[in-house]
């Protein structure tokens, strides 16, 4: 967990933070970034303790949603604990199907552009930077859905 405070990764990846600190490495937005991401992950823990299955889970979308550095094997961190969730949100199978198909077009996005940056060596940081703030308020808002679908499922229990 500390070792997260302090990392940076200065090539691109799907967080929000790549392009700040990108062009301001030495910035105190390395330090302050991490602060959202505590607080989350430590309310998540009070408010769902009860249920770990879906407190692990969503406190490690909100950990790799709100990290530093965001590349695709982190992306698995979570989804492998997805099953162990489910059981406990009341998500209709269309909301499923929305969600998912945001957060499939968001990265979808993403990749496209990073692929012209690395493989065509397009200069598209902005655009990737774009794509990258798209992919995390996708992520918020699938986080805020999956929150009070646990809330639901908790006053129905």
């Amino acid at each position: 967990l500390l070792y997260h405070i302090w990392r940076r990764d200065p090539r691109h990846n799907f967080s929000i933070y790549f392009y700040p600190l990108y062009v301001a490495p030495a910035s105190a937005l390395a330090l302050w970034a991490f602060v959202p991401q505590a607080t989350l992950v430590l309310a998540i823990a009070v408010a769902l303790h009860a249920r770990p299955g879906l407190c692990l889970f969503l406190q490690t979308f909100a950990f790799v949603t709100f990290n530093k550095v965001v590349t695709s094997q982190y992306l698995l961190w979570y989804l492998c604990l997805l099953p162990a969730a489910i059981p406990h949100l009341a998500v209709s199978t269309q909301r499923a199907a929305a969600m998912a198909a945001a957060w499939l077009g968001a990265q979808a996005l993403w990749l496209g552009i990073a692929y012209l940056l690395e493989f065509r060596g397009w200069a598209v940081y902005e655009y990737l930077f774009g794509a990258s703030a798209l992919f995390f308020i996708v992520n918020c808002l699938i986080l805020l859905q999956l929150a009070r679908a646990a809330q639901v499922s908790l006053k129905t229990d």
